[in-house]
């Protein structure tokens, strides 16, 4: 089952009388279940792609569906409220809520969406995440590795059928991206989610499914 598909995304940004072409022409799909790596040098145009593929961004061309659904021809409240109940994001500043606790944070989206709150689940997913000693702290009394862990929890316990992740482990040891990545991968089975992470760790790639590079804004097959 096709999850996603992007129709000849092209973004330009414009500064003044200058013109930057940071996607062109660019088109792929994503199918149900998948674990997709999107790579590229810094610049390429990788984490302006993933805004775009989750909402956030409008292209300046082109279309997007998600479950078959055009986000682009939205208003920006039907598409907040569509990324609402579709997609997960875990962004590389964590974007965790600074003046509640952790479990708080987790359930956020949750709650939102009028999701029943299932505590021992939560519970469980802080333990695998190692963050279940953390559940009533504040986020600023914690590490940057505990804060990722904290947001990637908060990502995959709404249960979004589309995950986005922005180089989500980028604040991990060696061993602890590759553990969180193995868990991530495992919860979307079990949730039969899709994943999409834009990295620039070569094991963490090498775990997906496929890999979409990305130079000058183009796709390379």
């Amino acid at each position: 089952m096709k999850v996603f598909e992007a129709i000849s995304l092209s973004k330009t940004f414009v500064n003044g009388d200058s013109y930057l072409k940071v996607l062109d022409n660019v088109s792929f799909v994503i199918n149900e279940g998948e674990f997709i790596a999107i790579k590229g040098i810094s610049g390429s145009g990788k984490s302006t792609l993933l805004n775009i593929m989750g909402g956030l961004e409008y292209p300046t061309q082109g279309q997007i569906f998600v479950n078959g659904i055009n986000i682009v021809e939205m208003s920006e409240e039907e598409r907040t409220r569509f990324r609402l109940h579709n997609i997960g994001f875990v962004f590389q500043n964590y974007n965790l809520v600074p003046v509640i606790n952790v479990i708080e944070n987790i359930m956020l989206p949750a709650k939102l969406i009028g999701q029943k709150i299932d505590e021992i689940e939560l519970k469980e997913l802080a333990n695998r995440l190692n963050i279940q000693d953390k559940l009533y702290h504040m986020p600023n009394t914690l590490s940057g590795g505990q804060q990722q862990r904290v947001a990637i929890a908060r990502a995959l316990f709404s249960k979004p059928q589309l995950l986005l992740a922005d180089e989500p482990t980028g604040n991990l040891d060696s061993k602890t991206r590759i553990d969180t990545i193995h868990l991530m991968r495992t919860m979307c089975d079990e949730y039969r989610q899709t994943m999409v992470i834009v990295t620039h760790d070569e094991q963490i790639a090498e775990m997906a499914d496929r890999i979409i590079c990305i130079e000058d804004g183009r796709l390379v097959i």
